[in-house]
């Protein structure tokens, strides 16, 4: 009768037993070596459950066989086989040989070395235990040759039979009723044997007991025992030495307590400093605190009063401002139509919207000049029109020469009805253009600062005109060196109002200006004579 390899999951034994005493799965059965109640399990039937038929024995054969370490790797390539095949629509066991050769080939292809090798090897063995096994009749990838596996796994599956003794059930009931049996006595003659000792020790001490009484009450006391009369004595004996430990001990923990006593003190001293540091720290912290917190505060007053007197001198500047308006007034300087008079000596006739210059109005300067046009918040916009007092022309249709020559200098002397001032400007003109020549800078003559002068720059440009805090600000003429010049309106060093720039072509534009640039309605006129009307917006033409 065959007989199956068997094992407890208790004390994973294994055991070779008759297939017909197998236990059914599930139920306990009673372990021949640690004896314990525990199902037995079958490795076989194991490893059937969790893998296919073919991988399932080549795992057996490799434990069988001691390669126990390898198993992984090789289930790994084996599986990748497996997933390969079934990529083409087989398996292991429905693969024709072709394919497999095929597999074989591409795994020698794509790796190299050892890896190679023991690819190859688990391969061979693998399709070796499939022909083994009956699932293939034989193995292609190793072209027919025996790996020797199957005479490995005989040897092997010898030694665990000799090695491994065979036993019956009855053989295993037997031995463990004369097991249990031996125990039992084994406990029984253990037990018998304390008592009988327990007894013996305590007959001896009740013995020992009486024949000290006797020797007591008959005086006669032993040779080593004579410091020690009675009973009695030999308590206030113990009696004494355990008082002296006591006292002894007490002189101990007192001396010790001495001995740590200053270094207590110390520490104790050492803390309580640190406490009044941190207490010191703590309290200058906190005044610290309250003194920034106080800081803080008075600055905020501080501000306070210093918004609310800054608000009260608006108020009272707005107030002023209001009845000094008012004062310099005539008409309805707030939404309507009035003159207003200025610090400066200039006036303001026109229209006013939210007390500010909007509308169509005239601002007539202190020398008299007039400037007619436009206005929006306080500010000129467009063209205007500028009446100077000393010549009876528009701004936007002079011709003035930026050379000032001779003919500009005689006609400004025959307006003026005095022929002598105009050959003495003349002259002063004449003088100009040779201060220029000798290299001359600067303010050459007049007032320069606020009012009427004339200033040659480095580039050998000069400006001859009016001035309002060291500013070109009014009516002047710029003449350039490389030729050309501008004669006009001026507001902080820059062309704004109405003006005429001539060339040094000879071509002109007159018209209106804003920050140095070409700004509303002007004209262009040709050297042949011929004009064009423009409008320009911050220097570039729109019409």
């Amino acid at each position: 009768m065959s007989k199956v390899l068997v094992g407890c999951q208790h004390c994973h034994a294994k055991f070779k037993i008759e297939s017909r005493n197998v236990p059914e799965p599930g139920h306990p059965s009673l372990c021949p070596n640690c004896g314990s109640s525990f199902t037995m399990w079958q490795p076989d039937a194991h490893y059937q459950e969790h893998y296919s038929h073919e991988i399932a024995a080549y795992i057996l054969d490799q434990k069988r066989l001691g390669h126990v370490p390898k198993i992984r790797h090789d289930l790994k390539r084996i599986q990748a086989m497996e997933q390969w095949l079934r990529e083409r629509g087989t398996s292991i066991a429905d693969a024709s040989d072709a394919l497999l050769e095929e597999y074989c080939s591409e795994m020698q292809r794509r790796l190299h070395g050892e890896e190679a090798a023991e690819t190859k090897t688990t391969l061979d063995q693998f399709l070796e235990v499939l022909a083994r096994e009956g699932i293939r009749e034989h193995h292609p990838c190793v072209e027919g040759r025996d790996t020797g596996l199957a005479q490995q796994l005989e040897r092997v599956i010898e030694e665990e039979v000799e090695s491994i003794p065979d036993v019956d059930d009855k053989d295993i009931s037997r031995r463990r009723r004369y097991e249990i049996i031996v125990l039992i006595i084994l406990g029984l003659s253990i037990l018998v044997s304390g008592l009988f000792l327990l007894f013996q020790r305590q007959k001896e001490k009740e013995a020992f007991l009486q024949r000290e009484m006797e020797l007591v009450k008959q005086g006669k006391i032993p040779t080593e025992e004579k410091a020690v009369r009675s009973l009695e004595d030999r308590s206030r004996r113990e009696e004494e030495h355990f008082i002296q430990g006591v006292q002894q001990e007490n002189e101990v923990i007192e001396q010790v307590r001495e001995n740590q006593l200053p270094t207590i003190i110390q520490q104790e001293e050492v803390r309580r400093q640190e406490m009044v540091v941190a207490a010191d720290r703590e309290i200058e912290r906190i005044m610290h605190q309250r003194r920034m917190e106080e800081e803080a505060r008075k600055n905020r007053e501080r501000e306070a009063l210093k918004e609310e007197e800054t608000r009260k001198l608006k108020e009272h500047v707005a107030a002023r401002a209001i009845e000094v308006k008012r004062s310099r007034c005539q008409g309805d300087c707030e939404n309507g139509y009035g003159v207003y008079t200025y610090d400066n000596g200039e006036r303001y006739e026109g229209q006013w919207k939210n007390g500010q210059r909007s509308g169509k109005g005239t601002l007539i300067e202190a020398n008299q000049d007039q400037w007619v046009g436009m206005w929006r918040e306080d500010r000129r916009i467009g063209v205007g029109q500028r009446l100077l007092a000393f010549a009876d022309y528009k701004a936007r249709e002079a011709e003035h020469q930026a050379k000032l020559n001779q003919a500009r200098q005689e006609a400004l002397a025959r307006r003026r009805q005095n022929e002598a001032a105009a050959q003495g400007e003349a002259r002063e003109q004449q003088s100009i253009r040779e201060m220029v020549q000798k290299g001359m800078t600067g303010c050459v003559l007049g007032d320069c600062e606020d009012g009427q002068g004339t200033y040659i720059y480095p580039n050998g440009d000069y400006y001859h005109g009016a001035w309002k805090k060291g500013s070109k600000n009014g009516l002047g003429g710029y003449v350039f060196a490389k030729g050309g010049n501008y004669v006009g309106d001026w507001v902080d060093d820059q062309k704004s109002g109405q003006g005429v720039y001539t060339f040094k072509n000879g071509q002109k534009y007159s018209g209106g200006w804003l920050n140095d640039k070409k700004h509303g309605r002007g004209m262009v006129i040709f050297t042949n004579g011929q004009k064009v009307h423009t409008q320009w917006n911050m220097g570039e033409q729109v019409k």
